[in-house]
């Protein structure tokens, strides 16, 4: 799912990740709100798309905001820092779904990512990765 968003945002190349982040919390939104029991009653490849939708879409709206922002930054070596560090308290993260269940854990992973949506918004405007501007990488998004 990581490849298939890396690829979409190098051939996409979105302007603006505000429909990238709106669906991922609607993605998360569903996740938390549609329990995957409820999916046991529909015939069996029903159930796998619905459950695979369920559990990737968030992750492709997460990779292609990742892609993204990557490819924008003006401190990539900084910015992978922080990248694995997020990767290393979601893991620890996880460990709080044994106390709210993975449904409510949602939640916590939508809090973190309206705070991620926050933090872009507060930046100051840098210049597309795509263009020759001074300060930003023109390489394509990896």
């Amino acid at each position: 799912m990581i490849l298939a968003a890396n690829l979409f945002a190098s051939r996409v190349r979105p302007s603006s990740l505000t429909p990238y982040y709106i669906g991922l919390l609607i993605a998360l939104a569903c996740d938390a709100l549609v329990p995957l029991d409820s999916l046991l009653g529909l015939p069996r490849v029903w159930q796998i798309l619905a459950s695979g939708a369920l559990a990737f879409a968030p992750v492709a709206f997460a990779g292609v905001i990742f892609a993204v922002s990557f490819a924008r930054s003006v401190q990539p070596d900084r910015d992978f820092g922080t990248n694995i560090a997020g990767a290393m308290a979601g893991g620890l993260a996880e460990n709080v779904s044994m106390l709210l269940g993975f449904q409510r854990l949602t939640l916590v992973i939508a809090a973190l990512y309206l705070m991620s949506a926050w933090f872009r918004a507060s930046e100051t405007p840098s210049s597309s990765p795509y263009s020759s501007g001074s300060g930003s990488r023109t390489e394509s998004i990896p």
